[in-house]
């Protein structure tokens, strides 16, 4: 079994995310099609830096089985279960290794 068959097996959910596709003049979002992906969501509370470099309280992480670039202007939208489900994304971490990035991790407001 391959690393990647690996990983994705520990990741039981399925998350939507949308991209922020424009702005009204009233300042609210609209959004592009959603994209489905693998995921394992993780609520555990931490602190994590946003996009300014401020300290601030996550209280949970998405895992995506995608190298996508994913922003954190973008709207998730969790499982069936989970509350709120379209929490805000207050930062997006890339992992990698000496191949390039392996997985996108979401850390949720």
């Amino acid at each position: 079994m391959s690393f990647v068959d690996e990983f994705t097996g520990m990741m039981p959910h399925t998350v939507s995310v949308a991209p922020a596709s424009a702005v009204n003049v009233a300042g609210e979002k609209s959004w592009g099609a959603d994209v489905d992906y693998t995921a394992m969501v993780e609520q555990k509370s931490r602190m994590v830096r946003d996009a300014t470099g401020r300290e601030v309280m996550s209280s949970a992480s998405v895992y995506l089985a995608t190298q996508a670039d994913v922003k954190a202007d973008a709207r998730v939208t969790l499982p069936t279960g989970f509350t709120p489900r379209q929490p805000k994304i207050i930062a997006v971490d890339r992992p990698s290794d000496e191949d390039g990035v392996t997985h996108v991790v979401l850390r949720l407001q």
